[in-house]
């Protein structure tokens, strides 16, 4: 496309505020992008159209790696792209700029609470003795994510947006590239903790 990292050209209905959190009962990933009369994601990635472009990509069909998204709905029984099928995201062409503007997508909500209580016991003249603890996620709330991992020696899960790439992404749990659904969550992170702490001021 006409940079790295570009948008793409959507070209089938798609509203960038329609979406919300689905975990289904017993599943161990969740979707932004559900469908419930299918029951399932609401898109699926196939094969970018130009690929099969002769002019664009000759002899070249089998080599071409890039994806588009359509409604999942609207492919073939066997899963495969049909004369009705529904494309919503291609990619734009070489030096062109795809039309989705970048930040479009209104991401999930994400709320926390956290709570502390004090109390401080005056010992003597001068010397006060503080107890307090804090709480986070105190009504353990989980927040789902997509792969996202906080940097640093220990790898710890941490909040993030779903998957929104047309494109494959490498996998660190079988450590080989994959393409995820979009809206694809697989894991919820944000469990509820305790911290106490014991002050002493003189």
């Amino acid at each position: 496309m006409l940079y790295g990292g570009g948008t793409p050209n959507r070209v089938g209905e798609f509203d960038t505020k329609s979406g919300h959190v689905t975990w289904p009962d017993g599943s161990l990933t969740g979707s932004y992008f559900w469908d419930e009369s299918i029951n399932a994601p609401m898109y699926a990635h196939v094969k970018d159209p130009q690929c099969s472009n002769v002019t664009m990509v000759d002899k070249l069909q089998n080599n071409c790696g890039l994806n588009a998204i359509v409604l999942r709905r609207t492919l073939k029984a066997d899963g495969t792209v049909g004369p009705d099928t529904k494309y919503i995201f291609v990619n734009p062409y070489p030096l062109e700029r795809g039309n989705f503007a970048r930040e479009a997508l209104t991401q999930m909500a994400i709320w926390n609470t956290d709570m502390a209580m004090s109390k401080a016991i005056r010992i003597t003249e001068g010397k006060t003795l503080q107890f307090r603890v804090d709480a986070t996620n105190i009504f353990n709330h989980p927040l789902p994510t997509s792969g996202s991992w906080q940097s640093g020696v220990v790898r710890v899960r941490v909040p993030g947006s779903p998957a929104t790439s047309l494109a494959s992404s490498f996998d660190w749990s079988t450590f080989s590239m994959i393409t995820r659904p979009l809206g694809y969550l697989d894991a919820k992170v944000g469990a509820r903790t305790f911290q106490a702490k014991v002050r002493l001021d003189f």
